[in-house]
């Protein structure tokens, strides 16, 4: 079963003199990263991640929207909360503990003004991330976090 969570983290920051937002995605990287815990992500995670924020910034440019940036430590709360879910066998956007995706980022000590989370389940797709994001943008609020300007 592979469990994916996407974490979309909206924060501020200033250009040219006034605040603007931008929204950070997973961090996408082509090799195995650390995460919190000190392990590291598989090669397959890592594809997977990059193809992710690719095809998101593809659609976001479609729309006119900026590209995602990547943000190492928001990867590494979703890629933990992916795991979590795996290991403890339940798919939600709150864990059995109750903790929420806000709890998860504050813990990391994130700072961030507006945050979302986009999950995605599937057993034996062999394109799971087409099928991740082809069910993301078919869901308004999943939509939203990938579109939010």
């Amino acid at each position: 079963m592979l469990i994916v969570s996407l974490a979309l983290l909206l924060v501020g920051y200033q250009e040219r003199g006034r605040l603007t937002r931008w929204l950070a995605p997973l961090t996408p990287t082509p090799t195995p990263q650390p995460v919190v815990g000190g392990t590291t992500q598989s090669q397959t995670t890592a594809q997977m991640e990059t193809a992710v924020q690719q095809r998101i910034n593809v659609i976001r440019q479609q729309q006119g929207l900026t590209t995602l940036r990547a943000n190492e430590q928001l990867a590494a709360v979703a890629r933990n909360y992916s795991r979590q879910m795996a290991t403890q066998n339940f798919f939600a956007h709150v864990s059995p503990q109750g903790e929420t995706l806000s709890d998860r980022v504050q813990a990391a000590k994130i700072f961030y003004f507006t945050v979302g989370e986009n999950l995605f389940t599937s057993t034996n797709i062999p394109q799971p991330t087409n099928a991740a994001i082809d069910g993301w943008m078919n869901s308004p609020g999943h939509r939203e976090n990938i579109l939010r300007p």
